[in-house]
């Protein structure tokens, strides 16, 4: 189907501002997929370097091939980098999946059904929350902290593996390192970044999703598009940042824990419709597949 011809009508949540925490920005657009369910559910993290965007920036061709395919839709807004450094959007998007889980009857979804999926910055929490141990927390008084936090799978759009300035320098190359949004996101200067204190560095390695890559983590769908050349110091930040090489580097190593990878690399994209719906339904066919959910 063409998804961008799609109405906004199509796009209505079924529930708006859901609050899942204290924050004015901790709430939550439920769509619900047709049907009896419980259904498998897609949790969408909003992209914007932690800076901006919000839980009405989604992505209508993801979101159609999910609810097309009985998946139900959660969209998130969380704490930006100017509202409170990491890891606050991070723990954010983690209180949001365990609350979901605790309120799963309430959204008939199916709560051991739960893919993340997200854009750059959603992108990256999405992988943080996917290869992080579960960080359910058993005997804590809120019963929402002792829901699990492991996920099915994942799906990630021009996502980041790390935001380790030493590594997107080695592993990238060009200036993606020194993006404006990383010494925001870890509470850095800008002048003084990508030099790191002590204080600093150790936020920047606990928000590595990389670093915590095992073996028994869940399958990883990774759209980029764009073009997989090296970076040149020419190039804008925003270039490297997005760039397909954060995938290919990922889908290396979890080939090496023989975990299903999946890296989708198309600059067609860019300007094309068609490139566009056909990484939507190969995410789509993707999450059914993982998520055991069935055609409408």
């Amino acid at each position: 189907m063409n998804t961008n011809a799609a109405s906004s009508n199509e796009f209505k949540p079924d529930r708006t501002d859901i609050a899942y925490g204290p924050h004015e920005r901790n709430v939550m657009d439920f769509y619900s997929a047709p049907g009896p369910g419980p259904h498998p559910l897609l949790l969408y993290i909003h992209g914007g370097g932690f800076m901006n965007g919000d839980k009405e920036r989604i992505n209508k061709g993801l979101f159609t091939e999910s609810l097309q395919r009985g998946i139900s839709v959660i969209s998130i807004s969380y704490r930006l980098s100017q509202h409170a450094i990491y890891p606050a959007p991070f723990h954010d998007s983690r209180y949001a999946l365990q609350y979901i889980r605790h309120h799963a009857s309430e959204f008939n979804i199916d709560p051991t059904r739960i893919a993340a999926a997200g854009s750059s910055a959603g992108a990256g929490i999405s992988s943080w929350l996917a290869f992080r141990p579960d960080m359910a927390d058993p005997k804590n008084e809120d019963p929402v902290l002792r829901e699990s936090t492991r996920l099915t799978c994942i799906v990630t759009t021009e996502g980041q593996t790390t935001y380790d300035p030493r590594f997107i320098s080695h592993v990238i190359g060009g200036t993606a390192h020194t993006h404006r949004a990383l010494a925001q996101l870890f509470g850095v200067p800008r002048d003084v970044w990508p030099e790191m204190d002590e204080a600093a560095t150790a936020r920047v390695e606990d928000g590595a999703a990389i670093n915590f890559l095992t073996k028994g983590d869940p399958p990883v769908f990774g759209i980029y598009k764009r073009e997989n050349r090296p970076p040149t110091d020419e190039d804008d930040p925003n270039y490297g940042i997005h760039h397909p090489r954060f995938g290919f580097d990922l889908k290396t190593k979890m080939d090496a824990l023989g975990i299903e990878c999946t890296i989708h690399n198309d600059p067609k994209m860019e300007d094309d419709s068609k490139a566009r719906e056909i990484a939507h339904a190969l995410a789509g066919d993707f999450l059914a597949e993982k998520l055991k959910a069935k055609s409408e």
